[in-house]
C-alpha cells in the first residue's frame, strides 16, 4: 500500500511538472513568432536553435530560403511569485527592419516607476549639453 501511495505521489508530481513545461513551451515559441513559424513551415535554412525550455530560454535564429532574410528571436521566461511566467523577448527580423523589445505583460507591471528615456540622460543638471540630433525609434510592443 505504501508503495502505491509513493508510486501515485510520483505520478501526480511528474503530471504537474510536464503541464508546467508545456505551458512555458507554448509562451517561449508564442514569443518567438515568425522565426519560430519559419521551421514549422519548411522555409528556414541556416537553422540554429537553443532549446532550454525546462529552465525558461528560447532562442531561434534562421534564415529565410530564396531571399536570406534573417530572423532571430530570443526569450527568456521568469517565473513570478504569483505562478505566472514573465516573458521577455527580442526579435530581429532582417527584411522589414524589425528589431523589438516585447513582453506577455504591460510593461509598467514590471519596470521601475518612471522608467523611460529619461533614466538613461541626466534630468538634475543644469548643463547645456552638444547633443547631436539623432532619430530614437523604440519600439516596445505587448502581445
Amino acid at each position: 500500500m505504501r508503495k502505491l501511495t509513493l508510486f501515485t505521489f510520483l505520478c501526480f508530481i511528474t503530471s504537474v511538472l510536464n503541464a508546467q513545461n508545456t505551458d512555458l513551451k507554448t509562451l517561449l515559441t508564442e514569443r518567438a513568432g515568425q522565426c519560430y513559424s519559419n521551421l514549422k513551415s519548411n522555409i528556414a535554412v541556416d537553422v540554429k536553435i537553443v532549446d532550454d525550455i525546462a529552465n525558461g530560454y528560447l532562442y531561434v535564429e534562421n534564415a529565410i530560403a530564396g531571399c536570406g532574410c534573417i530572423c532571430k528571436s530570443t526569450n527568456g521566461a521568469y517565473k513570478m511569485s504569483t505562478g505566472d511566467y514573465l516573458v521577455l523577448g527580442n526579435t530581429y527580423f532582417q527584411c522589414s527592419f524589425n528589431n523589438g523589445v516585447s513582453a506577455n505583460l504591460p510593461f509598467e507591471t514590471f519596470m521601475p516607476d518612471g522608467f523611460g528615456l529619461p533614466s538613461f540622460y541626466d534630468t538634475t543638471s543644469d548643463k547645456i549639453h552638444d547633443y547631436y540630433p539623432a532619430l530614437i525609434l523604440c519600439e516596445c510592443y505587448n502581445s
